[in-house]
């Protein structure tokens, strides 16, 4: 089989896409936050938690994420993601109280923790034991890209519409084109009778009993200091991202940015990030997993103080904080699928960067 024709590709394209959907909308609540506390008068702290709210149900869901896309399989766990999705937008759209908000935050954990990120990587690990970081890496900046459309989107639809109407708008593009892209894309090899790429690589080791699939089980990593090591890194360094991209849209109105000026930064920032992403893979196989880690950590750490110390100090400075941040981004998307086969190898990849996955 000639490799451009590769099936696996086409099914990353569909990852991709969902990537792009799911994640995207689910970046976007920045730009929404200001309309909603003006109008409710709803404290911005008190909205502010649904972060909190959303990614403690990511948690949640994570840790049982292996399990249940081993019982419905991940193309019906991004099916039951995209409705969540959609859901938890009219949910917002119909907000009276904080209540909804942090209801609407509970889905999108559920749409994070069991039907995109986890269940992307297990479709990619089913189709790539070559090339693995660099698909992750490219697939991963669906999440970017979605997020620099959304909220640019977002901050015109809110200009013009509302942003309640926005809110059900995004929502019925969320529905329609995530059941589209995983109707036509997404695939196991199984239902196309093919192999993953690099599977003669994994015959032949097979048959020497050497196994390059091989590494610790599941049980054996939850045993080493490593793993832990390496949750509370991921969830620290997912926290600081996380909340950088919801609130810095907020921080920079609050110094003088008018509402279409901070989504057009942020909208930035995430187109960026996904170009950082999607070459990060590449970047993680030719050079190591340890670069990988300390310049996305570097950058961060920087373009956060200079954020802090210089808010709104014109265009140039705005731009270099975007720069340093979106070259981090890779931090608190694609860090666990990235970085689980270099520590734990590839016999239970999918178990162990699942829970790795409950930190991100």
């Amino acid at each position: 089989m000639l490799k451009d024709k590769f099936p696996g590709y086409k099914v990353a394209f569909g990852c991709f896409l969902i990537m792009f959907i799911h994640l995207g909308v689910l970046g976007s609540i920045g730009v929404f936050i200001p309309s909603i506390a003006k109008e409710l008068s709803i404290p911005m702290s008190s909205i502010s938690l649904v972060v909190t709210f959303a990614t403690s149900s990511a948690f949640i869901c994570s840790l049982f994420a292996t399990q249940f896309i081993a019982k419905v399989t991940a193309k019906r766990a991004m099916y039951f993601a995209t409705v969540v999705c959609a859901f938890h937008y009219v949910i917002f759209g119909f907000t009276q109280n904080v209540w909804f908000i942090y209801l609407g935050g509970t889905l999108a954990g559920a749409v994070m923790g069991f039907g995109t990120n986890v269940a992307a990587a297990s479709v990619i690990a089913e189709w790539f034991i070559d090339r693995r970081s660099t698909v992750v890496g490219l697939v991963f900046g669906g999440a970017g890209f979605g997020s620099s459309v959304a909220m640019f989107f977002s901050g015109i639809l809110i200009e013009n519409f509302g942003w309640r109407s926005a809110y059900f708008i995004l929502a019925v593009v969320i529905l329609v084109f995530g059941i589209l892209a995983n109707f036509l894309f997404i695939k196991s090899p199984q239902d196309l009778n093919e192999k993953p790429l690099g599977w003669e690589k994994q015959l032949d080791n097979e048959n020497n009993k050497q196994a390059v699939v091989g590494g610790v089980s599941f049980a054996e990593a939850r045993k080493s200091s490593t793993f832990y090591m390496w949750w509370t890194a991921i969830l620290l360094i997912a926290m600081l991202i996380t909340g950088y991209t919801s609130f810095a849209p907020t921080f920079w109105q609050e110094a003088g940015m008018t509402h279409l000026q901070s989504s057009s930064f942020i909208s930035l920032l995430s187109l960026m990030g996904a170009i950082s992403v999607m070459v990060s893979g590449a970047l993680a196989e030719k050079f190591g997993v340890k670069f990988f880690v300390l310049y996305n950590t570097v950058a961060f750490t920087v373009g956060t103080v200079i954020l802090v110390m210089f808010p709104n100090s014109g265009t140039v400075i705005t731009l270099i904080t975007i720069v340093l941040v979106a070259v981090a981004y890779p931090s608190s998307n694609s860090l666990p699928a990235t970085i689980t086969a270099s520590g734990f190898g590839n016999l239970e990849y999918g178990k162990i960067m699942a829970q790795l996955s409950t930190a991100d």
